[in-house]
């Protein structure tokens, strides 16, 4: 399955990795946002994730999800290359 590129990709890509997010540790505020998108919406899963050029990669989550997945089957991807 190949992933839906936006047509902003170079440079999607080149403010995230200019971020250095990617692969670091869990930081609180991170973990609280997700918490609180839970709470407030009554689901049982969040996360928050970054899609770099080959993968969906969870910073932080409530619930069970995958830490990360190829892009090609990532649900965000789709997201990202529709706005």
């Amino acid at each position: 399955m190949q992933s839906l590129i936006p047509y902003n990709e170079p440079a999607r890509l080149q403010a995230l990795l200019a971020c250095k997010i990617l692969d670091t540790p869990a930081e609180a505020c991170f973990d609280e946002i997700v918490a609180r998108a839970a709470a407030d919406y009554g689901v049982p899963i969040s996360t928050f994730a970054f899609i770099d050029s080959e993968r969906h990669w969870v910073k932080a989550s409530v619930g069970p999800c995958s830490v990360e997945v190829e892009r090609a089957i990532s649900m965000c991807s789709t997201v990202v290359a529709n706005n």
